[in-house]
């Protein structure tokens, strides 16, 4: 029992020293980014314009993918005769509908706050 305790003892403080480690290390790593506003500042507006494009690709891209991989797995299901292997198919299908929906909100929502922003 000792002999456990020491070695789960040794291991938390050798993940302690890493985690300090690499604290030090990042905040020993000061980056400093200097504007009259946050609004002018490079960081903001490269952040904003990346989510912005992001945002635009995902409009995009959603539904040619989740269409595709839809129409992969509905003709994978036409071709098969197993009824197991059919009814997971069924629920790959509806897992791809619902992804690219929740994707489509998801840059919706991403395009509206950064509007706000403008």
């Amino acid at each position: 029992m000792k002999k456990r305790m020491k070695n789960i003892m040794n291991k938390t403080f050798k993940k302690a020293g890493y985690l300090l480690c690499l604290a030090y290390l990042l905040l020993s790593q000061g980056m400093v980014c200097q504007a009259k506003s946050i609004d002018n500042s490079k960081l903001f507006t490269g952040t904003k314009k990346l989510f912005s494009d992001i945002g635009k690709g995902l409009i995009v891209l959603a539904p040619v993918i989740g269409g595709a991989m839809a129409g992969y797995f509905f003709i994978q299901m036409q071709m098969n005769d197993d009824e197991g292997e059919t009814r997971l198919l069924k629920k790959k299908i509806k897992t791809c509908i619902v992804a690219t929906i929740g994707v489509m909100i998801i840059s919706g929502l991403l395009t509206i706050i950064l509007n706000y922003y403008d």
